[in-house]
């Protein structure tokens, strides 16, 4: 997963978090918890940040969470999604 910050200046800390939703019928996560989070970058302040992660398979949906560090801060990004092993 891979999270890029389209702003020309000085980048924001950007970060992201990747949950499982509750349920099926859910067609978005409402609260993230400990219970639910199974994945997570550092905030740093860069134009682009990455990480990798293996997931298992599911009946509810995963969801990728990108944020700044500071409330407030807002900027067009990138969200790329790289899947290996499909069947």
């Amino acid at each position: 997963i891979t999270l890029a910050q389209k702003r020309t200046f000085e980048p924001y800390a950007i970060g992201l978090y990747v949950a499982r939703n509750s349920s099926p019928a859910q067609s978005r996560l409402l609260v993230l918890s400990a219970d639910n989070l199974v994945g997570k970058t550092a905030f740093e302040k860069r134009r682009e940040i990455s990480t990798t992660l293996t997931l298992d398979e599911s009946d509810v949906p995963y969801v990728i969470i990108p944020a700044t560090f500071y409330s407030g801060q807002a900027s067009k990004f990138t969200l790329s999604l790289h899947v290996e092993g499909l069947a």
